[in-house]
């Protein structure tokens, strides 16, 4: 017995249409960008690196998960601190996809540390730079 073409699911009655993988990515980033922007993301800070150009990479995780994130170099340069390996913190961003690599990221905009004021933590780890310098 032959099917009705109503019968069909509606991706079987349609022409294909092809994506380049650019095009994917786009749609992915766009999608992203529009459902995930401005959202707060509690995690820990592992791989903390900042190369040349000052921009902070790093990836955030829970003891499920993680994400990779950056802080551009203007938003790195006004935190009252400096984040490190094992710092558990919250990050203002917004997720979205680096198409060139398809690599999902949080694009963090402000971060603050969790469990002890911004302040403090500046100071503490002044504190530490100054006696490394032998000022202490």
């Amino acid at each position: 017995m032959k099917k009705a073409a109503d019968d069909l699911p509606l991706f079987a009655r349609q022409a294909p249409r092809f994506f380049t993988i650019s095009e994917l990515n786009q749609i992915i980033k766009g999608t992203l960008e529009q459902e995930l922007d401005g959202l707060w993301v509690v995690g820990e800070v592992s791989n903390f690196r900042v190369p040349p150009s000052g921009h902070y990479y790093f990836t955030l995780k829970d003891d499920k998960s993680q994400i990779l994130a950056v802080m551009f170099r203007r938003q790195g340069v006004a935190l009252s601190f400096t984040p490190e390996n094992g710092m558990e913190v919250l990050s203002f961003g917004k997720v979205s996809l680096y198409p060139v690599r398809g690599d999902l990221q949080l694009y963090v905009e402000n971060m603050e540390p969790r469990g002890q004021g911004a302040l403090y933590l500046a100071f503490e780890q002044l504190k530490k730079k100054l006696s490394a310098e032998g000022l202490f």
